[in-house]
């Protein structure tokens, strides 16, 4: 692809991205997204034939580093402990990174989660399933209490989540500067795998 059409279509799927998130995936019209995007409709169907295509895109776009590394994190061989910390490290470290990635996806579960579960079903097959072993072998070593693995991932992805979701709300309750809220975030990375494993071992 020549510079400047990857520029063109770098130009759309940022207009996209903005059009999608403001009025959901059902509720963006192509012409919306061009407009948005400065350009004729024409010119968006060139590069993009559907309002599919363009979804598909920006989430592939979003999705391409950030699942598979947090998969890879989770399906490695290293001690328990360790990638508790090593998960929540590398999963603040993309969130800041991405941080439009929690918003987007909450957005759609909430407006269309049939299009959303499609979309993973088709480009996502990879699972978590070596780390839920892992916690119910550590669960059976008695090194941790017995608790659903379940409810222990689904926690753990919520509790880093959850600040750059609500970030807006924060900012004014808690009354944090854009400085501020940074250095909350790093404090989280030590904060969150020591909370995780008081939680979890055996009094």
């Amino acid at each position: 692809m020549a510079p400047a059409e990857h520029q063109s279509e770098d130009t759309i799927l940022k207009a996209a991205h903005k059009v999608f998130l403001s009025r959901g995936y059902h509720g963006t019209r192509m012409q919306e997204i061009a407009d948005e995007a400065g350009i004729n409709k024409a010119l968006l169907h060139y590069y993009f034939r559907s309002k599919d295509k363009i979804f598909e895109a920006i989430f592939l776009s979003s999705f391409k580093n950030f699942l598979p590394q947090i998969l890879e994190i989770l399906d490695s061989d290293e001690p328990f402990e360790k990638k508790i910390n090593t998960f929540f490290s590398k999963y603040l470290d993309l969130l800041i990174k991405h941080p439009h990635i929690p918003n987007f996806i909450m957005h759609e579960v909430a407006h269309n989660p049939e299009h959303l579960q499609s979309f993973f079903k088709k480009h996502f097959e990879s699972k978590p399933s070596k780390f839920l072993r892992q916690i119910k072998e550590e669960m059976d070593a008695g090194r941790i209490e017995k608790q659903d693995p379940k409810q222990i991932l689904v926690s753990m992805l919520a509790l880093a989540i959850f600040p750059f979701a609500a970030k807006p709300i924060l900012q004014i309750v808690l009354e944090m500067s854009e400085d501020d809220f940074k250095s909350f975030i790093q404090e989280r990375k030590k904060f969150l795998p020591e909370f995780v494993m008081r939680s979890l071992r055996k009094i």
